[in-house]
């Protein structure tokens, strides 16, 4: 890191930022695109009977300057052909598996081309996903070695889903510094995430230079296309974890198509940046030196 992280103040910026003047910018090729969502708990009958409620993913996507304005332009044809098809705004993955809403009705074969399309744009970019859950014992652990108190600045640390996104944004960060020492190219990070104000942003003291202004900004996926890229990735973890707990689909053609995401799972799961450890440089805080200890789940 630049300079360390500083734990005494995250605070929300309470102004209006403009996301699209952002968007405009990685158009242009001059920063690093981060778009990160969570998994919330993408059903095939609309139902919550399985849920990600005690272990909340977040998954951030990390798109390269030289390949954000092709990307991003790509995206906007393809969502363009989408609301041509089936008048949907956005891909939601879930109501596409389920039939529901916009895309009741389409057939599996489509079904299945939505998701393999997606696929093949992972493939082709080979963005880095990083990926952070949290589980209750474990964020009792964190706490305990840290010596922290129950809010992280903006953030509830007695919350999973808040505190994952927290050690979700610390190893980007990281991430990106190791980046930045070899291509100078700073980052505009976007979360899709509920409970934060759309249009604000998170200021992360000690990270200019590596992201734009030290800047998180919270934004909706209608105006920041590419936030869809982490909810597919999202969407498809939550799925290889519902097949890893043996939750079966529903429906035989359902269960075709989700052995067909299964496949193509497979085929991204790649590029899912590992670290077997949480190295974070923190300054200040009883415990940090034993942080490493902890494994996040």
């Amino acid at each position: 890191m630049p300079n360390p992280l500083r734990l005494e103040e995250w605070r929300f910026v309470r102004r209006e930022v403009d996301p699209l003047a952002f968007l405009a910018e990685l158009r242009r090729g001059e920063s690093i695109g981060v778009f990160i969502d969570d998994s919330g708990s993408p059903g095939v009958d609309g139902a919550n009977g399985w849920s990600e409620e005690n272990r909340p993913v977040w998954v951030a996507v990390v798109v390269p300057p030289r390949t954000c304005p092709s990307v991003l332009t790509e995206l906007t044809d393809i969502l363009t052909a989408l609301r041509e098809e089936t008048r949907a705004t956005e891909y939601h993955w879930a109501d596409i598996l389920g039939g529901r809403k916009e895309f009741k009705g389409l057939a599996p074969a489509r079904k299945i081309g939505l998701f393999n399309g997606m696929t093949r744009i992972f493939e082709k970019v080979r963005f880095p996903l990083v990926l952070q859950g949290m589980n209750p014992d474990c964020l009792k652990k964190l706490r305990q070695t840290l010596g922290l108190s129950d809010r992280f600045g903006t953030f509830c640390l007695e919350d999973p889903r808040q505190a994952a996104l927290l050690f979700l944004l610390l190893r980007v960060v990281n991430l990106l510094t190791e980046v930045h020492e070899k291509a100078p190219f700073p980052a505009r990070v976007f979360v899709d995430g509920r409970g934060w104000p759309k249009g604000h942003a998170l200021v992360m003291p000690g990270t200019d230079g590596v992201l734009v202004g030290g800047q998180v900004c919270f934004a909706s996926s209608r105006v920041v296309e590419p936030l869809q890229l982490a909810d597919f990735a999202a969407f498809m973890h939550n799925r290889a974890e519902k097949r890893r707990k043996g939750v079966a689909a529903k429906g035989a053609t359902t269960r075709s198509i989700d052995d067909a995401l299964a496949s193509m799972y497979n085929r991204i799961r790649p590029l899912i940046v590992t670290c077997s450890k949480l190295m974070l440089q923190l300054e200040g805080v009883p415990g940090a030196d034993r942080l490493s200890e902890i494994r996040p789940s």
